[in-house]
């Protein structure tokens, strides 16, 4: 009895040992983890990106958390030319079935997205972490909403301004206290778009530069900062139906075509013209008075055409400021368009997708993005770290947010971009003159967005 009891003693401690001996080893190598694939589409954008890093960095910091899954992320970085064009391709994916989990794009086109169910509502989602998503600007939040609910996690913003040579106001004879309360003069409505054009006329005619004024040439929302400073609207408030402001818009096609045709400050194959042949005679050769731009640029100027990237030299050859009201006494404006971070509402791991952006929206990564990419920050934590309160371009642009406007989130925005597109083409290239703009823009609405248009004189 006594030598069965002491093998009973023996097998159990060693049994002990054996327990304790597998515990520990789990213990140390960690208990086989779930592998989740987690696939993002990220435009590729040389003027941010840092929206893809932050995605790889939120997915390196989420892997030494997590327990039980390991996140592979599977990139797709597309060189698609626009926020446009990579929304096109993104709808043909997810009807396609090849959707990402993850996609980046402009806040305008979040309505399409959402109308067509491949955009998470993210209302509840966002409540479950309130030190990150309290902190961000309230005004953000207006970007990424559809008919009242958040369909988007804004991941940027920026300011958007017209650029103007500092130097080459001096050398026509502006003194420095003209130049520098210039910026005064376009608050206040003092210096308008006709006074601009004119200046600009008068310093290309003494042959300084060889354009006075040049904008983008693709599609974008710069142009709708002219349709709001002449007065207009572009959604109705109560209905949230998109709005064509005739008198407005036309004001704007007249602004144009004025420009090639009366003043000729701008080229008529503008909208032909590739971005470095608008950016390197402005930014970097000095060769154009003024240019309507977002402060994002100045990054570039400095990265790829040769401007100072020390601040004070910067500022001594550049300045910027709203754009101008149109009409005396009226209005200066800028537009902010931020990229927003977007959840398919059929991914398998939706909810741990929106931990991977909620991750990337952290202030010290967003900082980063805000540092690198010269865009202003989304959260108020960001404005308080030492690297974007030390960054004189960041600092110098955020007041300009005091004036700030967005295009609508719309599902029929994109129609509505595409026809101003066209006639923007169309009038400077004196194929259509202002008035008969105006009817084919209207035309074009009412045929395409339907009862979701509203005309107003």
């Amino acid at each position: 009895m006594r030598s069965f009891s002491r093998f009973w003693s023996t097998a159990s401690a060693c049994a002990l040992v054996v327990v304790l001996v597998v515990g520990l080893g789990s213990l140390a190598t960690g208990a086989p983890r779930r592998e989740v694939v987690i696939r993002a589409a990220v435009r590729a954008d040389a003027s941010g990106p840092d929206r893809a890093v932050n995605l790889k960095r939120a997915v390196e910091r989420l892997n030494a958390k997590l327990t039980d899954v390991t996140i592979r992320l599977e990139l797709e970085e597309p060189p698609t030319p626009g926020w446009a064009e990579e929304t096109a391709r993104l709808l043909r994916s997810f009807a396609a079935g090849q959707g990402p989990d993850i996609y980046a794009i402009a806040h305008e086109f979040i309505g399409q997205f959402a109308k067509a169910g491949y955009a998470l509502i993210l209302d509840d989602l966002i409540k479950q972490y309130p030190e990150t998503y309290n902190d961000f600007y309230p005004s953000q939040w207006t970007a990424v909403k559809h008919r009242g609910r958040i369909y988007g996690i804004p991941q940027d913003t920026e300011a958007r301004m017209v650029y103007f040579r500092i130097d080459q106001l001096k050398r026509f004879g502006w003194t420095d206290a003209q130049i520098q309360g210039l910026a005064a003069r376009v608050e206040k409505g003092d210096f308008t778009l006709t006074d601009m054009a004119e200046l600009a006329q008068q310093v290309k005619d003494k042959g300084l530069v060889e354009w006075g004024f040049l904008h983008r040439p693709t599609r974008g929302p710069d142009y709708y900062q002219i349709i709001l400073a002449f007065g207009g609207k572009l959604q109705d408030e109560k209905s949230g139906k998109l709005l064509l402001d005739r008198s407005a818009t036309l004001d704007f096609l007249r602004f144009l075509h004025d420009a090639v045709y009366k003043y000729k400050i701008t080229p008529s194959g503008m909208t032909n013209i590739p971005w470095r042949s608008i950016l390197g005679p402005f930014g970097g050769e000095g060769k154009v008075l003024f240019y309507m731009g977002g402060i994002w640029q100045s990054g570039e100027f400095i990265r790829d055409y040769g401007a100072p990237s020390d601040p004070t030299e910067f500022f001594s050859r550049i300045g910027w400021t709203l754009i101008p009201a149109g009409r005396k006494g009226g209005r200066a404006v800028t537009l902010s368009h931020p990229i927003i971070y977007v959840v398919n509402v059929r991914s398998p791991e939706k909810e741990l997708a929106f931990r991977v952006v909620t991750e990337a929206s952290s202030a010290d990564l967003n900082a980063l993005h805000s540092v690198n990419s010269y865009h202003l920050a989304i959260r108020k934590a960001v404005t308080r770290l030492p690297a974007y309160r030390n960054h004189a371009w960041l600092n110098k642009a955020t007041p300009l947010l005091e004036f700030s406007t967005f295009i609508p989130n719309h599902e029929d925005f994109g129609r509505y971009d595409q026809i101003i597109y066209e006639a923007i083409q169309a009038v400077e290239t004196n194929r259509l003159n202002p008035d008969q703009a105006l009817q084919f823009v209207e035309g074009q609405m009412r045929s395409q967005i339907k009862d979701q248009l509203i005309v107003v004189e």
